[in-house]
């Protein structure tokens, strides 16, 4: 048989209700007065009363477990709640900056298409600047060959203005130069006029070499010319070209000096010479010649001659009908000053 709980133990268990504590002391009072078997049922009772209380106990204490996870988990199912509103809330933001990012995206790639396009034009401007520059590089050369060609020419003039000056001291000259003085000033002034031009026109000539060179150091491009399309650069080769062939004109192999050269250049109203007509004159002088039998008749003159003589084109000796004159080439010739009464007018050259 099982000793009965001691009052020490009983009073040892914790209590929550001083009511219970009464209630034991009683049970205890009660037990004291009990003998035999009674007193071991009695022990029986307390002791299953002791074991319900600590199963009670043990089911609130897991009871008190439950409701304290189960505190907890309605804690984290709130706080899944929050982080699934949130993420809920950044899901929404991710879709605004998605739609954002794609506009972004299609104004990037439209952007992409205008640069594109824009390359393309500054590729096709590069070119065609390219090609200016090979142009203007060739037209560089060209002037450069101009400009010095062109201060050959005016040398070459120079010696040969002071060469017709120095001509000027012929006998004839000098006899008949009170008459062409007035002529010889003109001449002289339009000498003076052109001498001015071709020095201006050197100028620009250096001016523009000066812009070419800036241009090419400004781009600082380097480029070999491979077309000739440029109108200027044509027509400075063609400029060239005809500056080369004056110069064949001018060597000594030809024979041919400047101032043949520069006659041949002349138009027709500036040919005169010895026996020279112009075409149309001759068709209408061979046209109203007159008949064999009215050759003889007599023809009347200003000159020294008797009637019924005619005069001697070739006779020596001097002719008033006739006065001596400079050209704006420095030659000397014969112009026919008379009256106009059947006489051929021709120029003669000295």
């Amino acid at each position: 048989m099982e000793s009965p709980p001691s009052l020490s133990s009983v009073l040892d268990d914790e209590t929550e209700n001083q009511e219970e504590l009464a209630m034991l002391k009683e049970l205890y009072k009660v037990r004291c007065t009990l003998r035999g078997d009674a007193l071991v049922k009695f022990d029986f009772l307390m002791d299953s009363l002791k074991e319900k209380d600590e199963s009670i106990e043990e089911l609130e204490y897991h009871l008190n477990d439950k409701e304290r996870r189960f505190n907890l988990l309605r804690q984290e199912l709130k706080t899944e709640r929050c982080i699934s509103q949130g993420l809920k809330q950044q899901i929404e933001t991710y879709e605004l900056d998605k739609v954002k990012d794609l506009e972004t995206i299609e104004r990037a790639q439209l952007l992409t298409q205008e640069l594109n396009a824009s390359k393309e034009e500054l590729e096709v401007a590069h070119a065609s600047l390219t090609r200016d520059l090979d142009h203007l590089e060739r037209a560089n050369k060209l002037v450069k060959d101009e400009l010095k060609k062109l201060g050959e020419n005016h040398d070459l003039l120079q010696e040969t203005y002071k060469k017709t000056l120095g001509s000027m001291n012929d006998p004839i000259i000098d006899k008949n130069i009170a008459s062409s003085s007035t002529s010889f000033t003109s001449e002289h002034a339009k000498l003076v006029a052109e001498h001015v031009r071709l020095q201006e026109e050197l100028s620009l000539h250096v001016e523009t070499n000066t812009y070419l060179e800036s241009l090419v150091t400004k781009y600082g491009l380097n480029y070999h010319p491979n077309e000739s399309a440029c109108e200027q650069a044509t027509i400075l080769e063609e400029n060239v070209r005809l500056k080369k062939e004056l110069a064949k004109f001018t060597t000594t192999k030809n024979k041919m000096g400047l101032d043949d050269l520069l006659s041949k250049q002349r138009s027709n109203n500036q040919k005169h010479g010895l026996g020279y007509t112009l075409k149309s004159y001759k068709k209408n002088f061979y046209k109203k010649e007159k008949p064999a039998q009215e050759k003889n008749k007599k023809v009347t003159n200003v000159g020294n001659a008797s009637k019924g003589k005619a005069t001697s084109g070739d006779r020596t000796g001097p002719n008033n009908h006739y006065e001596l004159f400079v050209d704006y080439y420095g030659d000397v010739y014969a112009n026919y000053v008379g009256p106009r009464n059947g006489y051929a007018y021709r120029g003669y050259s000295i």
